[in-house]
């Protein structure tokens, strides 16, 4: 965001925010979906977050969102497991 900001001077963005047309786009870094599952797999022998952070370079709380997405639930109905990424595909 900072990014953007340091682009758009203060008056700017409120004059964009108070007339609707704020329609920029936040820089955004996507992982590969395999690189995510890595790390969760990692996560999963042992190793701490703020090991797998500061090795990988990846923020703590993209990985605590990673093994929160990842990491199996019981469903009620069938007493199965699947993750939440998987259970919103089902949607």
């Amino acid at each position: 965001m900072t990014k953007v900001l340091n682009r758009i001077s203060l008056g700017q963005l409120t004059h964009m925010t108070s007339i609707g047309l704020m329609q920029f786009e936040l820089e955004r870094y996507r992982y590969p979906r395999k690189f995510n599952k890595q790390i969760y797999e990692i996560h999963k022998t042992g190793q701490s977050v703020r090991k797998l952070s500061s090795e990988y370079g990846v923020p703590t709380g993209t990985i605590y969102k990673w093994v929160s997405e990842l990491k199996p639930f019981t469903t009620s109905e069938e007493g199965g497991k699947i993750n939440k990424q998987e259970f919103k595909a089902m949607k």
